[in-house]
């Protein structure tokens, strides 16, 4: 008996979750029709509406974001697409997509076609381009780093072997530094990731 209802559970379960697939089918079918009909900044600011409640339940969605920024960004909210763009390389890092859509999105602000990033973005290019799990993983991998090192240095040092000790100093510096730079970033990625899920146009969206 136990079995039985066991499968029946998993059953309605299965049920349920394919339901779920086909309406986020249909509702994304929805926001590509709505953005292939497009016309006018208006017709793009109703497409990215609908992608933007797409992002809210599906925020993994690296291709809803890319479009959710294309659509932004063809209605005339540039800063919005902008946020759209880098929201999704958070999650895949830079593709193609990403990369033109940040271009025309930069020369309309700056009124200039061949305009370049923001000196900040060329700069620090990773924090953008690199997805946050990676940036996540060094950072982890830079601390596991540092401790391994700091042990070596001070065995090194009881052991009297001052070169290696000094190398092995000079290596957890480098690695302390490779901790706090991808712990920084990985902060202001996550405090981008609140200011765009909480942000008025994808609040909106949710009501």
């Amino acid at each position: 008996m136990k079995k039985i209802l066991a499968a029946l559970f998993a059953a309605a379960a299965a049920f349920a979750n394919a339901q779920d697939r086909a309406a986020d089918r249909f509702d994304a079918g929805r926001a590509d029709a709505a953005a292939a009909a497009a016309q006018t900044a208006r017709d793009f600011e109703r497409a990215a509406s609908l992608y933007a409640a797409l992002a809210r339940e599906n925020g993994a969605d690296v291709r809803i974001l890319e479009n959710l920024g294309a659509c932004r960004l063809l209605s005339g909210d540039v800063s919005g697409a902008v946020e759209a763009y880098d929201a999704a390389m958070r999650r895949a890092g830079e593709t193609p997509a990403s990369r033109r859509g940040l271009a025309a999105a930069f020369a309309r602000l700056q009124d200039d076609p061949a305009a370049k990033p923001p000196f900040a973005r060329r700069v620090f290019a990773p924090h953008w381009t690199v997805p946050l799990a990676d940036r996540i993983l060094a950072a982890a991998v830079s601390w596991a780093a540092l401790w391994i090192i700091a042990t070596a240095a001070r065995v090194c040092r009881r052991c009297g072997a001052r070169r290696a000790a000094a190398a092995a100093r000079a290596a957890a510096w480098a690695a302390a530094a490779a901790f706090a730079v991808c712990t920084a970033s990985c902060a202001l990625s996550a405090l981008d990731e609140r200011r765009f899920s909480c942000s008025p146009a994808m609040e909106a969206v949710s009501r």
